[in-house]
């Protein structure tokens, strides 16, 4: 199914929070999104019931956590009108509503941690408009991610919709469609997007998303504080890298400094190459290919820096070993490369270090291969 339906967004969807009330509530959530092709006209959409990564220290989001047993009371897909390059804090006029059903039915009853689908829905988008989601749900603990980057809208029992990044959607939204490979983003907040204004596409993955074109299907699974060690010791998250045909692993920055979920103080470089040659192995027996990205720069005081140091020698040889290509990503966004980490963009890259990592990663070629799966 994911390689009829692969992702037709360039935003993720993914879950490290979940939405926890002193009881249960009826929610209406709505987000925009531009599509990556506007050609098909059928889609159906993939969820997951259960939160990928840990944010933060876990306290609340942790990977593998279940999501609670609540309801899906009815969904639609619209047509939110042109794509506009500006921040959205009001809900846009959508037009077009077509229903979304499961099963032939309305509404769905939601289990903790399943996995399921909609039915197929035609819907045809104009060029260049938004596909807009929205659903109504009854009940409690429900993922969804804080750090949405597309304009997201939620309505608490009767109230207004307001615009607010907690809001649950499809993991993944699927378009019925021939491409020539299937690309996952895998990371943390600088993939994911954290950093660059809401609703304007100027992170690297979504520009490099929307620059591949309607030949290739990317899903960015990156979220806030994840490590790679999440993926590692749990599945929810791995499961969706593992549906894709290429996999770009853009880890690190968590892993050196908040290291596996359940511990303090960061993992050391010798823990986080196990990690990595770990995920790329999992990957591989799956027949999966996989590009390495440098660890980007951040804010590495003290001890921290030599292990991110440490790991910028070692990721050469690492790939090689491996087998896999990399990407120095660390060096596209360093203004004192090779080991200077010295960044002029912002620790999480503003739209300008986005181009540049985008620019350079489009470049390299790295991402345009047939389908080999």
């Amino acid at each position: 199914m994911f390689r009829t339906y692969p992702s037709n967004i360039a935003l993720g969807t993914g879950h490290n929070w979940i939405l926890c009330f002193d009881s249960p509530r009826r929610i209406r959530a709505r987000g925009y999104f531009r599509a990556l092709s506007h050609t098909p006209d059928t889609w159906r959409f993939w969820f997951s019931n259960a939160v990928d990564s840990t944010f933060d220290r876990g306290d609340v989001a942790y990977p593998d956590r279940p999501g609670g047993n609540w309801r899906i009371l009815s969904a639609r897909i619209g047509d939110g009108g042109v794509y506009r390059c500006e921040a959205m804090t009001e809900p846009a006029p959508v037009t077009g509503w077509t229903d979304v059903t499961f099963a032939g039915k309305a509404s769905r009853d939601v289990a903790s941690c399943e996995r399921f689908w909609s039915d197929e829905v035609s819907f045809t988008l104009p060029e260049d408009h938004y596909i807009v989601w929205e659903w109504e749900l009854e009940g409690n603990e429900i993922p969804c991610t804080p750090d949405s980057q597309a304009p997201t809208f939620t309505a608490f029992d009767d109230e207004p919709l307001t615009f607010r990044a907690e809001c649950p959607l499809p993991d993944l939204f699927g378009a019925r469609r021939e491409v020539a490979g299937r690309i996952a983003f895998w990371g943390d907040s600088i993939t994911q997007g954290c950093g660059t204004r809401n609703n304007f596409y100027e992170h690297w993955s979504a520009r490099a998303a929307l620059a591949l074109g309607k030949e290739y299907s990317v899903w960015n699974i990156g979220l806030g504080w994840a490590r790679g060690s999440d993926a590692v010791y749990h599945e929810c998250w791995k499961y969706k890298a593992a549906q894709a045909d290429t996999v770009c692993i853009v880890h690190g920055v968590n892993d050196i400094r908040s290291g596996k979920y359940g511990t303090e103080g960061g993992d050391s470089a010798e823990e986080i190459i196990a990690t990595v040659e770990q995920n790329v192995r999992t990957l591989q027996k799956q027949g999966i290919r996989v590009i390495l990205f440098t660890v980007p720069p951040f804010e590495y005081p003290g001890k921290w820096y030599m292990v991110w140091k440490t790991l910028r020698y070692a990721y050469p040889a690492l790939a090689k070993e491996l087998g896999v290509e990399l990407f120095d990503f660390s060096g596209t966004l360093d203004a004192r490369p090779p080991y200077g980490n010295h960044f002029i963009h912002g620790a999480h890259p503003d739209g300008e270090g986005g181009r540049i990592a985008a620019e350079a990663l489009l470049q390299s070629k790295k991402l345009e291969i047939r389908n080999q799966k």
